[in-house]
Parts: structure tokens; C-alpha cells; sequence
């Protein structure tokens, strides 16, 4: 259990506690029959032990019920941790964050303590370890109660959309790293890469058509998993200086201007690592 339901349970132990060794204490108080109410002092504990508890105990919202810890890699860098971690900021759920630089010697040895991929991101909840940025997005949703669509149908296209970022693009993904500080840079456009943006442009702008009149996110007005398994591609088309459709570029206007992404950017910017191994194209 957490901690706040420890402390309820506490409570309630408490009132109980008084009950009965006020029984034994006072004989001749009357206690309660269930037929009215009964003021004695032990049942008002009883009672009110959980209310207070749940004044007292400090609370953002439902993540003060669990420790989360988010382990990722670069925030410049790494695009599979910034999904999660945007999924996690979007749903309220506090969380700490240990940021491990990548592509260094020490980094195998860091992540193994973490995860048994040896891959970032990882998210740590107590004792339970769940990595892949996926599932980790899932896991989120369970614990906050959102994070996809409300109907059937809006969840079943914006579970396809994710997994299809989640396991396609390979070739955006080699061509185009994530680079959050990088802008202008210039690379020669293959037929394979512009097909994969002529996709996503395709994507977006279909989500804008059916879900448009709900709200400026992907699927309406509540910022959900297929969002964040986009965001990356957000950046990457700012890096690389994508051409795209009005309503793709609009999506794109509107991810860049949300403060939680520009967080990132700002955390991004301000990092000493270079990797030259994703530093692509020319300024």
C-alpha cells in the first residue's frame, strides 16, 4: 500500500483502538447500538481519522500515491525518453528524473542497475521496473485513469497511430536524429525519408480533419499516448526544416508552443554533452 493509505489505515486503527479501551475504562458510558448516533469521543476519531489524514497529507494529485522515478538519457538526444516523460508531465503524475549521458563508458554499467534492456527510459515505481517508452506511456494511463481517447473508436485509431511510431520510421529515425537544440540543419532528402514524412504528414492532418473540432491535439482536446510518441517527430521536423501541410504545420505550431515540450527544449539547450554520432546535416 502507499503512504496515504497507510496513514488511513492508521487512523482508522486509532478510533478503533479508543473504542475499545474506553469500554473498558468507562463500563458505564453508553456505546453505540446502530440505531442513532452515539457522541462519544473515540467514534468521532474513528470517523474523522481518514478526513484529516487526507487534509494533512500532501497531495498534487494521485502521483503523491506512488514514488515514481523516470530514468532517461540526454534530453538533446534521446527521443525515446522524452515520450513518457511528456505523457507523465500531461497526466499530472509527479515523478523524479535521473538523466544518464549517453554513448559514454559508464553508461552501460549505469543503465544495468535500471534496466534489464540496459536501454533508456526506464520508469521505477518502488520496486517495479517498467521499461520501453510504450509501455511505460501504458502504465501511466493506468495510473492516472486517461491518457487515450474516451471512445472506442478514438482509442483503437490512437493506439494504431502509437504503435505504428513505436515500430515504423526507421528511416526518419537513422536520417533525422532527435537534435532538441539543433535548427536549419540540411541533409539530402531521399525517396525513402520523404515518404516517411509524406506518411506522418498524412497521419496528422487525418487526426486534424475528425478530431479538429475538439481540441488541437491529435485526438481532440485532451493530450494523449499518440501525442507523445510524436512529440520527437515535432523537433525533428523544426531541426530538419520539414515542408508540410497547413494542418500538419499547424500541429506542429501548436506541440511547439505547449510549455511542457518547450521544458524539454530549455533543458536540452542547456546540456554540455555533444554526441557526434547523432549531430546530423549542416547548420
Amino acid at each position: 500500500m502507499n503512504r496515504y493509505q497507510w496513514l488511513v489505515l492508521a487512523a482508522a486503527w486509532l478510533g478503533w483502538g479508543f473504542d475499545e479501551f474506553d469500554a473498558l475504562l468507562v463500563p458505564s458510558r453508553p456505546r453505540a447500538s446502530g440505531a442513532g448516533f452515539c457522541y462519544n469521543p473515540d467514534r468521532i476519531i474513528a470517523a474523522l481519522g481518514p478526513l484529516a489524514v487526507g487534509i494533512v497529507t500532501p497531495r498534487k494529485g494521485i502521483e503523491t500515491m506512488s514514488a515514481l522515478k523516470l530514468v532517461i538519457g540526454n534530453k538533446n538526444y534521446s527521443s525515446w525518453s522524452l515520450r513518457p516523460w511528456m505523457l507523465l508531465r500531461h497526466l499530472g503524475l509527479a515523478f523524479d528524473e535521473t538523466v544518464l549521458q549517453l554513448d559514454t563508458p559508464q553508461f552501460k554499467a549505469q543503465i544495468a542497475a535500471w534496466s534489464p534492456a540496459h536501454r533508456v527510459p526506464v520508469l521505477a515505481d518502488g520496486e517495479l521496473r517498467i521499461w520501453d517508452s510504450l509501455a511505460i506511456c501504458e502504465y501511466a494511463c493506468e495510473l492516472a485513469g486517461r491518457g487515450w481517447p474516451q471512445d472506442r473508436a478514438g482509442r483503437a485509431r490512437a493506439r494504431s497511430l502509437a504503435a505504428e511510431m513505436h515500430s515504423g520510421f526507421a528511416v526518419l529515425r537513422s536520417s533525422w536524429p532527435m537534435n532538441a537544440r539543433a535548427r536549419n540543419r540540411r541533409t539530402n532528402m531521399t525517396a525513402e525519408l520523404a515518404a516517411d514524412i509524406a506518411r506522418i504528414d498524412e497521419a496528422w492532418s487525418q487526426c486534424r480533419r475528425e478530431s479538429g473540432a475538439r481540441g488541437p491535439w491529435l485526438f481532440g482536446a485532451e493530450y494523449c499516448v499518440t501525442d507523445a510518441m510524436f512529440a520527437p517527430v515535432v523537433l525533428r521536423f523544426l531541426t530538419y526544416g520539414a515542408s508540410l501541410s497547413a494542418a500538419a504545420a499547424a500541429y506542429v505550431e501548436h506541440a511547439l508552443a505547449d510549455p511542457i515540450l518547450r521544458e524539454w527544449m530549455a533543458a536540452a539547450e542547456a546540456e554540455p554533452w555533444v554526441n557526434p554520432g547523432a549531430e546530423r546535416g549542416q547548420p
